[in-house]
C-alpha cells in the first residue's frame, strides 16, 4: 500500500514537472511566434515600400506579386498587376535580352542583371536596371523570379548627353581645324602670288612677264571669292541660326529663276567636259520667293555636282509641279554618297564626303546652309543617292505668292543680272580650271 503511495506522488511529480515544460514550451513558442511575425512584418515594409521595383513572376511569365515601387515604376497607379503577363511591359527592342536574361535565371542560383527598356501603362518608355534571382514558390515545388528593378532614364539621358555633347565638341574640334585650312590655304596662295608679282616689279615688259602677271592676278582673284564665299556662309548660316537673317520674299517666276542660273553656269560646266541639260514641264510659274537665296541654293548643289562627276559625265536640272508643290530636281552621275553618309550631310559642321578621297576643298557648311534656306522658304531639301553611280537632290517650293507686289518681275530681273556672275564666280571658286 506504502509503495503504491509513493508510486502515485511520483508520477504526479513527474505530471507537474512534464507541465510546467510544456507551458515553457508554449510560452517559447509563443515568442517564436512573435518574431517571426514581427519579421514577416518587416519583411512586408521591405519588400512593399522600397525605393526600388520589385516582381515575383513564375516560369510561365506571369506576375505574382509587385510592390509599390513597382506599380509606381510601370504607372499602374496603385492597382495590382497580379496575373498580368510581364513581357508585356517589356518594349519589343527588349525582348530578346530578357529571354535570355530569364533562362539564366531560372537555370542557375546566382544572381544575374540586364538592361530592359520597359512600357508604362501610359506608352512611355523607361531604362531600366534590372537584378534577377530564382526562388522557391511557396510550395516549394517550382520556381520563381524576384525581380528588382531600378529606373535609371535619368542617368541615361545624362550620359547620353554627355556622349552628344564630347561628339558636338569632337565634330565641332574638326569643323574649326577645316575651318583653318580653308582659310590659310587660299591665304598662302595669295601670299605667294604677290611675292612672284613683287619679282616682276621693275623688270621689262615682256610678253613672258605681263602673261605671269595675269596669271598670278586670275589666281589671287580666284582665292579671293573662295574666302569671300567661306566668311559669307559662315556670318549668313550663324545669321539664320541666330534668327536676324530676313528673307527678301516676292513674287517671283521660279522656272526663270532656275533657267537662268543654270544657263549662266553651262559655259563653265561644259568647260569640265561634264554635259548639264535643264527640262521644265512647266514655262512659267510665279512663287513666293527670295531669288537671292534660291540662286545661292542652286548654285551651292550644282557646284557640288560639278566637283564630283568626273569628264566626260552629265549633270540635269528638271523642274516639275506637284501636289500643291514646285519640285526641283539636280541629278549626276558622279562619285555618289555613301548610305550611312546621306543623314548627316545636312548637318551642321558635316561634309558630304568626309572619310573619301577628295579632289576638292570645303569647308561642309554649304548644304547646312542650302537646307536652311530651302526651309526657310517653307519648302523641304532631300537626296537620293548610290555610291558611285551618282545623287540626285530634290527641293520642294510651296506653291503659293504673296496677296499684293509692287514690283515688276522684269525689273527686278535686270537689277539682278549685273550681279550674277559674280555669285557664280564666287559659288564656283574652289573647283579650279
Amino acid at each position: 500500500m506504502k509503495t503504491q503511495i509513493e508510486n502515485t506522488k511520483y508520477l504526479l511529480h513527474q505530471l507537474q514537472i512534464h507541465q510546467i515544460e510544456l507551458e515553457m514550451q508554449n510560452e517559447e513558442l509563443k515568442r517564436i511566434n512573435q518574431e517571426l511575425e514581427v519579421s514577416l512584418k518587416k519583411y512586408s515594409g521591405l519588400y512593399n515600400f522600397a525605393p526600388i521595383g520589385f516582381f515575383i513572376i513564375n516560369e510561365k511569365g506571369r506576375i505574382l506579386k509587385d510592390n509599390s515601387a513597382g506599380k509606381i515604376l510601370l504607372g499602374t497607379d496603385g492597382h495590382l498587376m497580379r496575373n498580368s503577363q510581364f513581357l508585356n511591359c517589356i518594349d519589343k527592342d527588349s525582348l530578346s535580352v530578357f529571354n535570355a536574361f530569364s533562362k539564366k535565371v531560372f537555370l542557375s542560383e546566382t544572381k544575374h542583371n540586364c538592361e530592359l527598356v520597359l512600357l508604362r501603362i501610359d506608352g512611355s518608355r523607361i531604362h531600366t536596371y534590372v537584378d534577377g534571382v530564382a526562388i522557391q514558390n511557396e510550395e516549394g515545388n517550382g520556381k520563381q523570379m524576384l525581380l528588382s528593378i531600378t529606373d535609371v532614364t535619368n542617368f541615361r539621358m545624362i550620359e547620353n548627353e554627355l556622349t552628344e555633347s564630347r561628339m558636338l565638341d569632337k565634330i565641332k574640334t574638326e569643323f574649326f581645324s577645316n575651318i583653318s585650312h580653308e582659310l590659310r590655304t587660299p591665304l598662302n596662295v595669295i601670299f605667294a602670288s604677290l611675292q612672284l608679282i613683287e619679282l616682276y616689279k621693275g623688270s621689262d615688259s615682256s610678253a613672258k612677264s605681263i602673261l605671269n602677271l595675269d596669271k598670278h592676278h586670275y589666281i589671287i582673284k580666284q582665292n579671293s571669292r573662295r574666302l569671300l564665299r567661306l566668311v559669307n556662309n559662315l556670318i549668313d548660316s550663324t545669321r539664320i541660326d541666330s534668327g536676324f537673317y530676313k528673307p527678301l520674299f516676292l513674287n517671283n517666276d521660279i522656272v526663270r529663276v532656275v533657267k537662268s542660273i543654270t544657263t549662266s553656269v553651262m559655259q563653265f560646266v561644259e568647260s569640265k567636259s561634264i554635259s548639264l541639260e535643264l527640262v521644265s514641264d512647266i514655262e512659267e510659274k510665279i512663287i513666293r520667293c527670295d531669288v537671292d537665296l534660291i540662286e545661292r541654293v542652286v548654285l551651292n548643289i550644282l557646284s557640288n555636282a560639278v566637283k564630283f562627276t568626273k569628264s566626260g559625265g552629265r549633270i540635269a536640272v528638271n523642274i516639275t509641279e506637284k501636289d500643291e508643290s514646285i519640285v526641283m530636281s539636280i541629278k549626276d552621275n558622279g562619285i555618289g554618297i555613301p548610305k550611312d553618309k546621306q543623314k548627316v550631310i545636312f548637318q551642321r559642321f558635316k561634309q558630304v564626303d568626309n572619310g573619301l578621297i577628295r579632289e576638292y576643298e570645303g569647308s561642309g557648311i554649304g548644304l547646312n546652309l542650302a537646307k536652311s534656306i530651302v526651309e526657310m522658304h517653307g519648302g523641304t531639301i532631300s537626296v537620293e543617292s548610290v555610291f558611285g553611280e551618282g545623287s540626285e537632290f530634290i527641293i520642294k517650293l510651296p506653291n503659293r505668292v504673296l496677296k499684293q507686289e509692287n514690283i515688276s518681275l522684269d525689273k527686278k530681273y535686270e537689277d539682278r543680272e549685273k550681279s550674277q556672275v559674280e555669285r557664280i564666280n564666287i559659288e564656283f571658286s574652289d573647283i579650279y580650271m
